[in-house]
């Protein structure tokens, strides 16, 4: 059986109890703040970042990794490794991805590079199965052919924090025209196939966190769905009080809780919730 390196980016959420695994190695994301430039996850964390947004006059940016970070990580992999799969968030909305094929390429090391097409947990959730398939004795090319199609079971809602600083960032220009100018509003995301779009729009926060909780029963009662993900751009309480409704109402559900990453928040800002789920046709 070859080793396998296993790769992804800052912009997945990986818990604590994984970031140790030996195989697993995590590539950061840049935020820069006026002339700072910090790596995600390792010199800002969450709470940092937000706190940043509000005191700069400036609007924060996200960068992809340099190609000689890749360059220097795949280089040196190729001495313990036979080969490496590498998730990374969906390349629409980052050049992380593209990054990563051309490095690869560069360092002739043969690394299995696979567009998410998705974003945060359910990324790593994507190098779990892996894990688990290398277990069962597939290689690299088989595993990644897997992985490519894992995107078309997750479902995730994302529900915008602060409106103003996603019209900030400009990042996905199709959704902010479909959003409108109002501000005053809580848009709720999806992103499917990769691409960024727009779920509704709600008066209240409360009416759009309703609406997902709504949307997950009526796909439960067709789908058998085991996990749900609540990740929070630094309302912890809230993601508290969202898991407590959940498990009350069910009680066949495992429910994870985590942080946004900050490469995620600076899009969505302050407050913005994701909640993913991993579907199985019942």
């Amino acid at each position: 059986m070859k080793k396998i390196a296993w790769i992804t980016d800052s912009s997945a959420y990986v818990p604590e109890s994984m970031k140790t695994h030996e195989n697993l190695f995590i590539i950061p994301m840049n935020i820069s703040f006026e002339e700072d430039i910090y790596q995600d996850g390792i010199d800002l964390t969450s709470t940092q970042l937000y706190e940043k947004i509000e005191k700069s006059k400036q609007i924060p940016k996200t960068s992809q990794p340099a190609i000689s970070y890749f360059i220097d990580l795949y280089k040196k992999l190729k001495e313990d490794y036979d080969e490496a799969i590498a998730v990374h968030l969906s390349s629409d909305l980052s050049g992380t991805y593209q990054t990563s094929c051309l490095a690869a390429e560069m360092a002739e090391f043969p690394v299995e590079v696979v567009d998410s097409k998705i974003l945060s947990y359910p990324m790593t959730m994507m190098i779990e199965k892996g894990m688990e398939l290398h277990t069962s004795g597939l290689c690299g090319k088989e595993i990644a052919k897997i992985l490519r199609m894992e995107h078309k079971r997750f479902h995730n809602y994302i529900l915008v924090g602060r409106l103003e600083q996603l019209y900030k960032g400009g990042r996905i220009n199709g959704v902010q025209k479909a959003i409108g100018t109002l501000l005053k509003i809580h848009p709720i995301l999806q992103v499917k196939n990769g691409t960024a779009h727009l779920f509704g729009k709600f008066r209240t926060k409360k009416r759009a966190l309703n609406t997902i909780l709504k949307q997950f029963e009526q796909e439960k009662k067709q789908n058998i769905i085991k996990n749900v993900q609540i990740l929070h751009a630094d309302v912890l309480n809230e993601a508290k009080e969202l898991k407590e409704k959940l498990m009350t109402q069910y009680k066949d559900i495992d429910v994870l809780i985590g942080p946004l990453s900050p490469t995620i928040g600076v899009h969505g800002g302050k407050g913005s919730m994701v909640l993913a789920w991993s579907v199985e046709k019942g």
